[in-house]
């Protein structure tokens, strides 16, 4: 595009305080991997089962007083090149927010919680993207890429054995992904969603969560004769999220998006899991830790997570 800029950010927010870095700005050995492509499936025949269609959204906030309009496209990957399927005007491909549709005081959110049904129904299997397009009061125009790709296929077992699925929900203000300085607030979106907050879902491939264990916390009464006899006996479920080998930046969003929202619902897809993990509402409780090594961009980690609902706790009449 002449004279245009493209970057590749998720919480684009603008503001005439700070110009903030593109990806032009940074030499391209200290750019972490950007495009990394996530699994979604879906199934047309079944197109109301929830954990047989993905979804996935995309929010970004901009400052009304330097951008008149912003759009969102839906670009496949088609003999080498993306290409624009549809620019979103309405709910035909998920929940879309337009520009403006949600405010606060000058911020102008956009978002989108794409729904991959009718993708696949309309477009078919592929590879996709998002991209916003960005007109400035001087009719300049500029994009910003979102930083994933999605390898839409029909739902099967076997295709989506080896993943999880995070289901989150968020509200009140998070920390900006691609900026120390900047923070993002989802209370308007939220509040829009009229729900837990704003929907997240997150399809990890290469991943196992499971291997629950439980943890026992007693409290005893002692007698004068030295008999101690336990009064309560507290069962703490607790589980272990093994993750495949990602990116930084992917990292980093799970960091943000997933462990920082207000709730967490998982789905394990693995065939070999001895246990049936479905919406399972967790709390992390362990420290975000990958096993870096030299000369490697990608890293695994392990994650311990505890259920939110802890109902294992017995006491004596």
């Amino acid at each position: 595009m002449a004279g245009g800029e493209v970057t590749f950010d998720l919480f684009k927010k603008v503001t005439a305080r700070r110009a903030r870095p593109t990806a032009t700005d940074v030499p391209a050995f200290q750019q972490k991997e950007c495009c990394f492509s996530l699994p979604v499936f879906a199934d047309l025949s079944a197109s109301d089962d929830i954990y047989r269609n993905d979804k996935h959204a995309i929010q970004a906030v901009y400052d009304s007083n330097l951008y008149s309009d912003v759009s969102i496209f839906i670009q496949k990957y088609e003999n080498g090149a993306w290409v624009d399927k549809v620019e979103l005007s309405n709910d035909a491909f998920g929940t879309f927010y337009d520009y403006g549709i949600v405010s606060d005081a000058d911020n102008y959110y956009i978002a989108f919680i794409a729904e991959f049904n009718p993708i696949l129904s309309t477009f078919g299997v592929g590879t996709y993207r998002f991209r916003y397009k960005e007109i400035d009061f001087a009719a300049l125009e500029t994009e910003t890429i979102y930083p994933f790709e999605f390898c839409l296929k029909a739902y099967n077992v076997n295709l989506v054995d080896k993943t999880v699925r995070f289901e989150t929900y968020t509200d009140g203000i998070a920390g900006d992904v691609n900026s120390d300085l900047d923070t993002f607030d989802y209370r308007p979106l939220a509040e829009e969603l009229k729900g837990e907050g704003w929907l997240g879902q997150w399809r990890l491939p290469n991943s196992f969560f499971g291997y629950n264990k439980s943890s026992y916390n007693r409290e005893f009464i002692r007698y004068q004769n030295g008999q101690e006899v336990w009064i309560q006996n507290e069962q703490i479920e607790s589980y272990t999220w093994n993750s495949g080998q990602y990116p930084a930046l992917l990292h980093d969003y799970i960091k943000i998006n997933v462990l920082q929202s207000d709730r967490i619902f998982v789905t394990d897809y693995n065939s070999n899991n001895p246990n049936i993990i479905k919406d399972k509402a967790v709390n992390a409780s362990s420290n975000y830790e990958p096993n870096w090594q030299y000369n490697n961009k990608r890293a695994f980690v392990d994650v311990e997570f505890t259920q939110e609902f802890q109902n294992r706790r017995k006491k004596r009449c």
